[in-house]
């Protein structure tokens, strides 16, 4: 079975962002989310703004709380810092 490693490279992901910008706002930040949290790309994608993103405020919420389909577990996960200064 083949390793995977995590980009650690700041100037590759510097490119993907940008690349990922281009595209949409949506595709950086589920990669931003991907790099910082360390969630299975599936619950990545399942996340709504609704999750992430305080409505009233306008602003990223400390933390999010998801349900594994799998095992049925909740987990809770800090959103931080670098997620929500960037891109909320």
């Amino acid at each position: 079975m083949k390793t995977v490693e995590p980009i650690r490279d700041l100037r590759t992901i510097r490119s993907i962002r940008s690349y990922l910008r281009d595209q949409s706002f949506s595709n950086e930040l589920l990669f931003i989310l991907g790099i910082n949290v360390g969630l299975q790309i599936s619950a990545i994608l399942n996340l709504t703004f609704d999750d992430v993103l305080n409505f009233k405020t306008m602003s990223a919420k400390e933390y999010v709380i998801i349900t594994e389909k799998k095992r049925s577990k909740t987990k809770k996960f800090y959103i931080g810092t670098i997620v929500s200064k960037n891109n909320m």
